[in-house]
């Protein structure tokens, strides 16, 4: 109790409150200067003293001396951290202009006042050891710019001479951007410019250089190949990319770290030789496919027929001679082979649809079924009748979107006509007065148990 508490210790606990409530006072309405500072310092040493003049422990008064202490030191590190900070970015503008002594000092200037922060003031804010670890090791190791930069400026040098196939010095550069590297990865450790993974890169590069007269005899052949095939002399041009891919298979044996190794490359001369070579077959397929195409559309099913054989004979040839070759066209090779299976039946199947074809109203050289497919002619061209309620003159039901779809398809090859399912607005249209009612409830599905469509 303050009966039992010394005069001398009273009189310092009063003039710790007294000098904290001048404090307040006076920062109430700005902010705290220097002198302001001092006098938080001054409340702080009286409730020092005020402790230890005390017998007795006084947790509120320990207290209140940490909170006094801590609000003194974050108002005193507040300048050092401000400082400090500002030199930081100064340094990283120096940095960034390359300007590495300059930031060096001031990395240095950032990291002492950073310090000072930690030994005198560890209970602010401001505090922070990792903080000063980071400035210090940003400066010590500032060395390493220029070093690095150099490694970077050889690197440069060097990947300009290899372009220009001057493999001798662009080894030579490389050679000294890797002991540059080298050292930086063992002296710098924990800087940026130190990187195991930039050593490795170079050294594929020097690799690369070493595999660069070959990759040069290479693209040579390759070139030599496209100027033969777009002059119209396929079956040379085919021997030299055949040529370009067996030098490309030694380099990648020869030099596996090369950048120029690749077995995607092997892979893409030999497909361009295949393609090349099977040209002429190609050229015949595109003829004999537009004149049965044309047939077709014509309505001509029987001539059409004596060409699909010899069609589907080259078609299969290509697929088994050059089965890499870019001339491969499988929607080609699935028509062609649908067709000749189902040759007997092309006149009959265009006889049904055109029988059955009216104009579309409002849809300019559009036409439609008169009626919904009927399971005979859903069954001629896909070869299956999915419908639950058989009838071949009834309409299909239970297909899908997809055999809709293909069904679409496949009668667009016999037409050599677009073929494709109608829109509601064109269904409805074709309707004529009909299309006003509600059409829902005229149409059959799964649900009408007892009703069966009918033709």
């Amino acid at each position: 109790s303050n009966a039992e508490m010394p005069k001398e210790a009273e009189a310092l606990r009063e003039k710790s409150l007294s000098l904290e409530k001048a404090f307040k006072d006076r920062t109430a309405i700005r902010e705290p200067n220097d002198e302001d500072i001092r006098l938080l310092k001054e409340a702080l040493d009286a409730q020092t003293a005020y402790l230890k003049a005390l017998a007795v422990t006084d947790d509120d008064g320990y207290q209140r001396q940490m909170d006094l202490r801590k609000r003194y030191e974050n108002l005193s590190a507040k300048f050092l951290w401000e400082e400090s900070l500002k030199f930081e970015r100064q340094a990283e503008a120096k940095v960034a202009e390359e300007k590495f002594e300059e930031a060096k000092a001031l990395f240095l200037q950032a990291y002492l006042k950073q310090q000072k922060i930690n030994e005198d003031y560890p209970l602010s804010d401001a505090y922070d050891v990792g903080r000063a670890t980071r400035l210090d090791r940003q400066g010590r190791y500032l060395d390493a710019a220029p070093l690095f930069q150099r490694s970077i400026e050889l690197e440069a040098r060097a990947d300009r001479l290899m372009e220009a196939e001057k493999w001798a010095e662009a080894e030579a550069l490389l050679q000294e951007a890797i002991a540059l590297q080298d050292t930086l990865n063992r002296e710098y450790r924990g800087t940026h410019q130190a990187n195991m993974s930039r050593l490795v890169e170079l050294g594929v590069k020097v690799v690369g250089i070493q595999s660069g007269r070959s990759y040069s005899q290479v693209q040579d052949v390759f070139n030599r190949a496209e100027a033969l095939r777009a002059e119209g002399e396929h079956m040379l041009a085919a021997d030299l990319y055949l040529e370009a891919a067996q030098l490309q298979i030694e380099l990648n044996d020869n030099y596996l770290g090369s950048p120029y190794a690749s077995a995607e490359r092997v892979g893409e001369y030999r497909r361009l030789s295949q393609t090349a070579r099977s040209f002429d077959l190609w050229s015949a397929i595109e003829r004999k496919h537009g004149q049965m195409s044309q047939l077709l559309s014509q309505r001509r099913p029987g001539d059409a027929v004596s060409i699909l054989g010899d069609l589907r004979d080259d078609v299969t040839t290509m697929e088994r001679r050059f089965p890499q070759s870019g001339y491969n066209d499988a929607t080609l090779q699935l028509k062609v082979r649908y067709l000749y299976l189902i040759q007997n039946d092309l006149r009959a199947i265009q006889d049904e649809v055109y029988g059955q074809l009216l104009p579309l109203p409002g849809v300019e050289a559009a036409q439609m079924l008169r009626t919904e497919v009927s399971q005979d002619l859903y069954s001629l061209v896909m070869g299956t009748n999915p419908s639950r309620n058989k009838g071949d003159r009834r309409p299909v039901d239970s297909v899908s979107w997809n055999d809709a779809a293909q069904f679409c398809q496949r009668l667009g090859w016999i037409l050599d006509r677009t073929v494709r399912l109608p829109s509601e607005d064109e269904f409805r249209s074709a309707l004529g007065p009909l299309r006003f009612l509600v059409l829902e409830d005229y149409v059959w599905c799964l649900s009408d148990e007892a009703a069966v469509p009918q033709g």
